[in-house]
């Protein structure tokens, strides 16, 4: 096996566990949105919840890898 198949390898692994990591986040959001639903509430509230509790500040439930995503990565190429 050569060092770019082990990359490769490596790569999917690190793809898998991001997709994981916003399963995770996805599923338990419209959890919480439909609970909060039940409640009442507006929905947006049980995904905000499911944010701060699943986020690196509580239970730090997310592969870091997720965190370094914003706007302005994805974008960035687009707009120069």
């Amino acid at each position: 096996m050569t060092s770019v198949d082990r990359n490769m390898g490596a790569s999917a692994f690190l793809e898998g566990i991001m997709l994981t990591s916003l399963a995770l986040i996805f599923l338990v959001g419209l959890a919480m949105a439909a609970i909060c639903q039940r409640l009442k509430l507006p929905c947006i509230i049980g995904m905000l919840i499911t944010g701060i509790v699943a986020g690196p500040y509580t239970l730090d439930l997310l592969d870091p890898s997720i965190l370094g995503i914003s706007a302005d990565d994805s974008c960035g190429g687009i707009l120069r």
